[in-house]
């Protein structure tokens, strides 16, 4: 027997979507998210689940969600961001969305299988809260994992959308060279930002299920230029709506350091000047065989109030350190659970009392044993991936 109808604002009903993806694949230690979600990533949180797993995988372990199991079914999309074929009229008449509308919501393209474990996800009061874990093996903190799994992501990084929507298995090496030898192609890789900008990249992908808009790397001039301006433009869609997620990241070795240089770019880059530069340069990377490319530039255009884009502006904020807690532990226990939450809501407290501008703002936090370390490892592979 079907469940009553629930009249969500379309934007609302492919949310859905979105959340029923990431309930499939991601973990949470701290704050389950019900597949029954009704607000677009960052807005407000979720209904707290009855459930004490991680995450409901089906809707019957909700007792509060307004669908029944076969309309959660539908929501469950394979890899490709398709719809099983069974499902998809489902689909389209629980939720009320005509085929149109549907091809407009944001599939987010596969990416590699999820390597980070998110222990803290607290949406709200804002500024909201994720944490990221590499975790250990044989008590050792994962970085050479880290490092081979951040190396997969770089084609979608740092190409253009119709490239990387058209590699295949007789183009995937030389794209995958042609992105390593996007990043730079110095021996000074100490103090360089491009591995922090991965980072965020992947956080975003994988805590937020975004879809990227615009690679500032494939539009350089040259090897090693560092590239000015937000460091990700990524996009939220939905039927009627398009989020535009602006990021900045502290690829550093200190969190006080990381958070007093983040707060004043901030304020810096939300100025009106420095947007309308900014949103002319985005405008003209925008890929025009991307799908949303035509709603993207009428929202960056110059005759589009900033009010109007503020309302529909997150900004994610990547600050990476060398943490105590990780050099502490060799293992994921109990232990190691409560000091890292202490030690992240610290942090946390830290950023949120200082002057932010008044616009959507996620804190992600990364804590490493050895930011040097990871560079390190990271320049070393890239060099060997730019060889391809």
């Amino acid at each position: 027997m079907m469940s009553p109808q629930v009249d969500l604002g379309a934007s609302q009903r492919m949310n859905l979507v979105d959340r029923a993806k990431c309930a499939e694949s991601f973990r949470c230690d701290s704050a389950s998210v019900c597949a029954n979600a009704t607000v677009v990533h960052g807005r407000r949180r979720a209904p707290p689940c009855e459930s004490k797993s991680s995450l409901c995988n089906e809707a019957a372990h909700c007792k509060k969600s307004p669908l029944n199991t076969q309309a959660y079914a539908s929501l469950r999309l394979d890899r490709s961001g398709v719809t099983h074929t069974s499902s998809s009229k489902i689909l389209l008449d629980q939720f009320g969305c005509t085929r149109a509308n549907y091809a407009l919501v944001s599939t987010p393209p596969p990416h590699p299988t999820p390597f980070l474990e998110i222990r803290v996800h607290q949406l709200e009061p804002l500024p909201g809260l994720v944490a990221l874990c590499a975790g250990y093996e044989q008590s050792e903190w994962r970085e050479k994992q880290l490092v081979k799994h951040l190396v997969r992501w770089l084609p979608e990084f740092a190409l253009k959308y119709s490239e990387w929507e058209n590699l295949r298995h007789y183009n995937a090496i030389e794209l995958a060279g042609e992105a390593a030898r996007s990043i730079y192609a110095s021996n000074k890789f100490e103090s360089r930002g491009e591995f922090g900008e991965l980072l965020l990249h992947v956080a975003l992908r994988q805590c937020f299920e975004t879809v990227p808009a615009v690679s500032k790397y494939f539009y350089k001039d040259a090897r090693n230029d560092t590239v000015k301006g937000f460091d990700a433009v990524h996009v939220v869609a939905s039927a009627d709506d398009l989020e535009l997620w602006l990021g900045e990241v502290k690829f550093y070795k200190s969190i006080s350091k990381a958070i007093a240089d983040v707060v004043e770019e901030l304020q810096q880059h939300t100025g009106r000047e420095y947007l309308r530069d900014e949103f002319a340069a985005i405008a003209n990377k925008i890929d025009p065989q991307w799908p949303h490319a035509e709603r993207l530039a009428k929202l960056l255009h110059p005759n589009t109030s900033l009010d109007e884009v503020f309302d529909r502006v997150c900004i994610p904020v990547l600050l990476t350190y060398d943490s105590p807690v990780i050099k502490k532990h060799g293992k994921v226990c109990d232990a190691y659970k409560a000091a890292f939450d202490r030690e992240i809501r610290k942090h946390h407290a830290s950023f949120a009392k200082k002057p932010l501008p008044d616009v959507k703002i996620h804190l992600i936090l990364f804590p490493l044993l050895s930011k040097t370390a990871l560079a390190a490892g990271l320049d070393h592979q890239l060099k060997i991936v730019q060889e391809l």
